[in-house]
């Protein structure tokens, strides 16, 4: 198998665009973990009450493959939670409510004015671990680079002919 070693120049440049990528596919780790935490405990200890539909608003996303909604309904609550009246339910998908209309929601205690609708999760898992395997990727990747990188400059600053003559 042939193997063609990139110039130091052409080696640092990809170095550093890779550890943007590694960055950006970590911190973007964090965040889709931390939204599907969040699902997971309003799922799981979210308060289950009435609430009455003030609006709707449909949110449309457009990717590389298509487009997709997702919605921010506005409610009442029917029994305030942590002394708050209103929410706001997220919805994962596009939502066709009517004004007035009594839906069932399920309320984060610790933040009242999220809310999410019962058995739909708002984040998912499956986002997040398919940004740490890309990050895991990335950073393997990444590590090969900079390792190249050093093993350059320390042969490069001991080599005998950058021997400094009087």
């Amino acid at each position: 198998m042939y193997h063609h070693r990139q110039g130091p120049v052409a080696t640092t440049v990809a170095a550093v665009f890779l550890f943007i990528f590694t960055a950006g596919f970590t911190i973007g780790s964090v965040v889709s973990f931390n939204g599907w935490r969040l699902s997971q405990f309003v799922q799981a200890h979210g308060v289950l009450t009435q609430a009455t539909v003030i609006s709707v608003d449909n949110i449309q996303h457009q990717g590389r493959y298509g487009t997709w909604y997702t919605a921010d309904i506005d409610v009442l609550l029917k029994d305030p939670v942590g002394g708050q009246s209103f929410s706001t339910v997220n919805d994962p998908s596009a939502a066709y409510y009517s004004q007035g209309q009594v839906i069932s929601v399920r309320v984060d205690p610790n933040q009242p004015s999220y809310s999410e609708l019962p058995g739909t999760p708002n984040n998912g898992a499956g986002s997040w671990i398919v940004l740490v395997v890309f990050a895991g990727l990335f950073l393997f990747v990444t590590f090969h680079y900079y390792r190249e990188l050093f093993v350059r400059f320390r042969q490069r600053y001991h080599s005998p002919t950058m021997a400094v003559t009087g």
